[in-house]
């Protein structure tokens, strides 16, 4: 038995399989040039199949969502409502359309309503169409069954999405997908958003000292513009039934039937049409008095200036204006560092106190953080206290240094310099930055 095993792996079985692969080796480059030709052929086939099906990169078909509104740009709660009016109008609707079901008003309003807890009516879906005029397709329909109601079915208004903006595609079934019900949200708070910047760029044009600002260099809106009294969206008309004679106010059917109608119901319809005149005259009076008090008040306030010379009022007046300028188109990283920045002399005057009860030159940074963290009377994070410390010697390289070795990162202090002076120069450099 032994020597059967050291006949199969001894040296002359190893020859004999050494020989067999220089024969198969030799077999293979005879067959080489007859398989090159096949497999050019082969080759070139799928080359031009992935050209024409290749795919836009992903910093093309995801641009919407990688270019959010700056956190700092608040929305008026009006429009932060229709917001979500959309985003649930959208999401019913994407439903429906997946399941090849007619999107009637009556089922969306229902759904909306139920999702957001509010009141869901046509003007909001008027201004959804002010907003994004491309995202549905609205029309009036007739014969959609109705199984809310035991009247025969009239015509209804029904919501199609919108997905793409080819004939040709629209004429087959497109999936509503998830990415889609994204990008749309994207789009449509964008849109929003571009409606504020214009009431904004409005309110800069009627200052005393008008501002010019581009709308893509805003990072927050002006001190005294008020977002919340933003104008609503106007509501765009949507289709409306075949019905013939339809009147809305007295005046209407007054001009329409007069001469066709008893006097007394003349006489009725001529009373609510003076009524109504005789209102919208009393509120217009009402703005003029509204408007008159804005420029009383301005008057007033001019008066309060008199004696100063106005060129020392436009030079104060400019300088106001570039600091506003300068507020608006701030970047929120900046803001951030400024906040740093006002914490940082309690937190200088924690570390010098803290090393010189430890009594040493140079100290782990993890430790600094931990005990500056449970010494501070605000709870800042872990992560939120390093960028302090970072920051305290980002800006005082002379005073502390950081140093990084096998056992870990220390901060050395250099306690030969006056912590009041040093103090003094951060607020100074507080100073420049506002």
């Amino acid at each position: 038995m032994k020597q059967k095993l050291s006949k199969v792996g001894g040296l002359e079985d190893l020859k004999a399989r050494l020989s067999d692969m220089a024969k198969t080796k030799a077999s293979l480059k005879k067959d080489v040039p007859k398989l090159q030709k096949f497999d050019k052929v082969d080759i070139e086939v799928p080359v031009t199949s992935k050209e024409t099906t290749k795919k836009a990169p992903a910093y093309e078909r995801f641009h919407a969502l990688a270019t959010p509104a700056p956190p700092t740009l608040t929305m008026p709660y009006k429009y932060r409502l229709l917001g979500d009016m959309f985003r649930s109008m959208d999401t019913v609707v994407s439903m429906l359309h997946n399941r090849a079901e007619a999107c009637t008003f009556s089922k969306l309003r229902a759904a909306v309503q139920s999702m957001t807890k509010r009141n869901f009516e046509e003007r909001h879906a008027g201004q959804v169409k002010t907003v994004y005029p491309t995202a549905y397709t609205f029309r009036q329909q007739k014969g959609i069954p109705d199984f809310t109601s035991s009247k025969p079915a009239g015509y209804q208004l029904t919501v199609e999405a919108n997905l793409t903006e080819d004939e040709d595609v629209k004429m087959k079934k497109v999936n509503f997908a998830a990415k889609d019900l994204l990008d749309r949200r994207c789009i449509f708070q964008n849109k929003l958003l571009c409606i504020v910047k214009r009431h904004h760029k409005e309110f800069l044009a009627r200052l005393d000292k008008p501002l010019s600002i581009p709308d893509d260099k805003i990072t927050r809106w002006h001190p005294k513009f008020p977002v919340d009294e933003v104008p609503d969206v106007e509501v765009s008309e949507l289709p409306k039934p075949d019905v013939s004679h339809k009147y809305t106010t007295a005046k209407d059917v007054l001009e329409a039937r007069r001469g066709q109608l008893p006097a007394k119901v003349e006489q009725a319809l001529e009373n609510v049409a003076l009524a109504s005149k005789e209102e919208s005259i009393k509120q217009e009076a009402v703005k003029a008095e509204s408007n008159q008090r804005v420029t009383d008040t301005n008057s007033s306030a001019g008066s309060q200036y008199k004696g100063i010379p106005q060129s020392l009022l436009d030079k104060i007046r400019a300088k106001e204006n570039k600091k506003l300028s300068l507020a608006m188109t701030r970047n929120p990283a900046e803001d951030r560092r400024l906040e740093m920045l006002q914490r940082l002399p309690n937190l200088m005057r924690m570390l010098r106190s803290h090393f010189v009860t430890e009594k040493k030159n140079a100290l782990l940074l993890e430790n600094i953080v931990q005990k500056l963290g449970d010494s501070s009377r605000n709870f800042i994070p872990f992560a939120a206290m390093e960028s302090h410390v970072k920051l305290m010697i980002e800006v005082l390289p002379k005073w502390l240094t950081l140093i990084e070795i096998k056992k870990g990162k220390y901060v050395k202090m250099d306690k030969n310099l006056d912590l009041q002076v040093l103090i003094e120069g951060v607020n100074n450099i507080l100073k420049s930055k506002r």
